[in-house]
């Protein structure tokens, strides 16, 4: 995974699942990314198979499918 990529499914594996504003607001308090970017970085990971999308509404909600530990073998 990527820096960026790690980040994001950090956030995920500490909210559970969350949506792409939600990640963006929790990366923001510490070195943000920008809304565009974490919603391509989360594209990126559903293809590489670690999250998955649901629809909620007019968002997506995403969930993680991997572990920290399945993650860090691979």
């Amino acid at each position: 995974l990527t820096d960026a990529e790690q980040r994001v499914m950090k956030a995920l594996w500490t909210r559970g699942e969350a949506s792409v504003r939600d990640i963006a607001d929790d990366l923001g308090r510490t070195r943000p990314l920008a809304y565009n970017t974490v919603l391509t970085v989360l594209r990126i990971l559903t293809e590489k198979g670690y999250v998955h999308p649901r629809a909620e509404g007019r968002a997506y909600v995403y969930a993680p499918l991997v572990s920290r530990s399945e993650a860090r073998s691979q």
